[in-house]
C-alpha cells in the first residue's frame, strides 16, 4: 500500500517537474535569440533574468519534496525501486537547478548592442 501512496505522490512531483522544464525551455528561447538594441528591450531580458530566479526556486522545493519522499519510503520500507525514482528526481532536479542558475548568470550578463 505504501509502494502506491508514494508513487503518488512522486507522479505529482514529476507533473511539477515537467511543467517547469516546459517552462524553463521556453524562458530559455524567448532568452537566448535576443540582442537587446535599447534599454526597453535590456529591461525586458533583466525581466526573464527573474523566471529563472523562480525556476530555481521551484526546483530547489522539488528537490527538498524528492528527498523527503525518498526518505518518508525508506521508513516505511517501501519497494527499492520506488526510493530509486524518488532519488533519481532529486537528482533531475538538482540538475535542472544548476542549468537554471548558469542561464540567469548569462543572460544578467548581457548588454545593449551599440
Amino acid at each position: 500500500m505504501i509502494n502506491w501512496v508514494i508513487a503518488g505522490a512522486l507522479m505529482a512531483v514529476l507533473l511539477a517537474e515537467l511543467v517547469d522544464a516546459w517552462a524553463l525551455r521556453q524562458l530559455t528561447l524567448q532568452c537566448l535569440g535576443m540582442r537587446p538594441r535599447s534599454q526597453a528591450e535590456l529591461r525586458q531580458i533583466r525581466w526573464y533574468a527573474e523566471g529563472f530566479d523562480h525556476s530555481i526556486a521551484v526546483t530547489s522545493w522539488l528537490f527538498g519534496g524528492s528527498l523527503l519522499l525518498a526518505a518518508v519510503a525508506g521508513a516505511c520500507s517501501a519497494h527499492p525501486l520506488v526510493i530509486g525514482a524518488c532519488l533519481l528526481l532529486a537528482l533531475g532536479a538538482a540538475g535542472e537547478r544548476g542549468f537554471s542558475a548558469h542561464l540567469r548568470r548569462r543572460v544578467r550578463s548581457v548588454r545593449p548592442v551599440r
